[in-house]
């Protein structure tokens, strides 16, 4: 099925770059955006990929590419510059070509890297040897304050030298016969501590301008670190800044005119929520949006109640939930009245597998017959398969009381997250946890676009705080006093100066990027887990003193930790079938729960083994951290009963 997206280029033509690495030639080349790739040939264009960043020689051809994506990269650092390119990959507007020799082409590329050319032999006589050569790096915080201790690899020939920096924040590798060498911090676990005191407090970023002769790289702390390229003579200064991110709950979970958040948007809902709950300190911006289509203020309206209805699933907040279902709290805006009802109520009835007594699933009509009663009967007695240990005893009568909407509302906002988020990582606006921005920041100016309507959620360490947005709740000529010129063409048509200051992190086909997580996915349902004792240890197995406690180690317990997987979250290797109904529920898939062991650094060999039963076992044992999924694959190892997958990248799909 075709994507498409507001980063196209219309009418832009291919354009194609070759690049010379050892022992290979890639072609990188952008195209109309068109069929994602399968997920197969998705790994093996994201590994080119990465080739491609690594390689110093191809910076410029990649740089000119994502240019050609209409990507901003004035001040992306290499991680940033990865991220936006391994969108582009996933929609099918960029090419990766891998070939074993170089390319003979009748018609000149846009641009060609060659090998510089090999450098005379110098003669080794009455020990005089080759001068060796200076790669000097200097890595600082934000306001340009030097990090010391921070252990650093410098690669180049295939070989890793471990350097750290000293009180200047300098670090020096000599070496001959070697004109380029990378840098990376090897530990970013370690490097964050050590941050985190500074960035406790909101702080203003004074980053010095990049230069020729003085290259500045910006990297955000995002739990990677991307090579930084380095050239001898020439000293290379690393920002690391603290982490800015943006997480879209997209367009495909409101209804036109709707606030109410249906389950396509719960997996994105689920990483934001990991991402608040296992960062510490991290805090959040909860933005609302619309199209250009009605009156202003009633998108005003609009945009905040789909941000509280955000904000009420994240925290599970019932009572501004019930407040929105029922359409109190309207005053300020008397001409629009909107409240959650029956159709509601069957939406999340289905996408909690309660469905009525012959196990059908119910039509979302608004029509609340008999079918209707007998799944609510059902949800009241706990008959379903993904009901919480927690839920309250509710009498069976099939009626949609006040306490069965409750226990509903905790069920369904469980699918996100099995706990609440803390409301303190919410930073107020105006008063509330919240804001809408209404239609001033649409990503395109038709009346009715679909993909404007949306909430942005930023999550962002301390330090990267915003200053707060002159919003006031409910009065959209604020917003229109911070409106400015629209932007060129081809970019998102922000009106609001300051989230457009803001939101330069942000990608109209985001979410949330679990790239870094382990998901052990099971072959039965959240209420089978609740009474089970199992729990699930990964940890790491390459530390040098083997005698010691692992360097990573995270502990889940399928009791407390589990949650149900949110209907359309399984991944298939072919793209989705357009003629399949959106209102399906994918039953096969939903009837499984998954462990989410979150934020595991790639940097380790791993153990996964199961605690809490006797005896104990191993599920699998010193596997490099982009091997784990392969585990699972049919040619794969695990063979453990009722472990239907394991999984290392986003399983929700970008």
């Amino acid at each position: 099925m075709a994507r498409r997206s507001p980063l196209a280029i219309a009418g832009h033509r291919s354009r194609a770059w070759q690049v010379r690495t050892h022992g290979r030639t890639l072609i990188l080349e952008v195209v109309g955006w068109g069929a994602a790739p399968s997920r197969t040939a998705l790994r093996d264009l994201e590994r080119l990929l990465w080739v491609a960043l690594a390689e110093p020689r191809a910076a410029g051809a990649v740089r000119e590419a994502a240019v050609a994506l209409g990507l901003s990269t004035a001040v992306a650092g290499p991680t940033a510059l990865r991220d936006a390119l391994r969108r582009a990959a996933r929609a099918g507007a960029l090419r990766i070509e891998e070939r074993p020799h170089p390319v003979v082409s009748p018609t000149p590329l846009d641009l060609q890297l060659e090998d510089p050319p090999a450098p005379p032999e110098t003669p080794v006589s009455d020990g005089v040897t080759e001068a060796a050569r200076r790669f000097e790096v200097v890595v600082v915080d934000e306001v340009g304050v030097p990090i010391e201790g921070v252990a650093l690899s410098f690669d180049h020939l295939a070989q890793a030298h471990a350097k750290q920096t000293d009180a200047s924040g300098s670090a020096v590798h000599d070496s001959t016969g070697v004109s380029f060498a990378t840098v990376r911090v090897t530990d970013t676990a370690a490097l964050a501590e050590q941050l985190r005191p500074r960035w406790s407090t909101p702080r203003s970023p004074a980053i010095a301008a990049s230069e020729p002769d003085a290259p500045v790289v910006v990297e955000h702390l995002d739990g990677s670190f991307d090579p930084v390229p380095l050239e001898h003579g020439v000293t290379t200064t690393v920002v690391i800044a603290p982490r800015f991110a943006c997480r879209e709950v997209p367009a495909t979970s409101f209804d036109f005119g709707k606030s109410f958040v249906k389950r396509d948007g719960i997996a994105q809902l689920s990483g934001i929520a990991q991402e608040l709950h296992q960062r510490d300190g991290q805090r959040a911006l909860i933005h609302g949006h619309t199209d250009l289509s009605g009156p202003e203020a009633l998108n005003k309206r609009l945009s905040e109640r789909r941000a509280q209805a955000v904000f009420s699933l994240l925290t599970h907040d019932f009572e501004r939930w019930e407040a929105m279902w029922t359409g109190r709290g309207q005053g300020d805006a008397p001409h629009w009245f909107e409240a959650w009802g029956t159709r509601q109520l069957q939406h999340m009835l289905n996408s909690l597998l309660c469905f009525d007594d012959d196990d059908q699933q119910l039509g979302e009509d608004g029509q609340y017959g008999s079918r209707t009663r007998q799944a609510v009967r059902r949800f009241q007695r706990g008959d379903y398969p993904h009901c919480p240990a927690e839920q309250a005893a509710l009498a069976p009568t099939g009626t949609s009381d006040r306490g069965t909407r409750e226990q509903l509302f905790l069920a369904y906002a469980k699918l996100a997250s099995r706990d609440p988020v803390d409301v303190e990582r919410f930073v107020e606006v105006g008063g509330a946890p919240f804001v809408g921005c209404g239609e001033v920041n649409p990503l395109s100016l038709a009346a009715k676009d679909r993909e404007s309507r949306r909430v942005v959620v930023f999550v962002f360490d301390p330090a990267a705080q915003p200053e707060a947005p002159p919003c006031v709740r409910g009065d959209h000529t604020v917003c229109n006093a911070q409106r400015v010129e629209p932007p060129p063409a081809g970019a998102p048509f922000y009106g609001c100066a300051h989230y457009r200051s803001i939101a330069t992190c942000c990608h109209p086909v985001g979410g949330p990027d679990l790239a870094h997580d382990v998901i052990v996915r099971f072959e039965f349902p959240l209420s089978e887990a609740n009474g089970l004792p199992e729990a699930f240890v990964l940890e790491s197995e390459d530390q040098p003193d083997e005698d010691g406690p692992p360097g990573f180690s995270q502990r889940k317990t399928l009791a407390d930790d589990a949650q149900a997987m949110a209907p359309g979250n399984e991944v298939d290797d072919d793209p989705p079938n357009a003629d399949v109904d959106a209102q399906d529920v994918d039953e096969g898939a939903a009837r499984h729960c998954e462990l989410h062991l979150t934020h595991v650094p790639d940097a380790h060999t791993y153990r996964l083994r199961v605690e809490g039963v006797e005896p104990g076992y191993t599920v699998f044992t010193r596997t490099p951290f982009h091997e784990i999924s392969e585990l699972s694959a049919p040619e794969g190892t695990v063979m453990f009963p009722r472990i239907q997958k394991i999984l290392t990248d986003n399983p929700f799909g970008l």
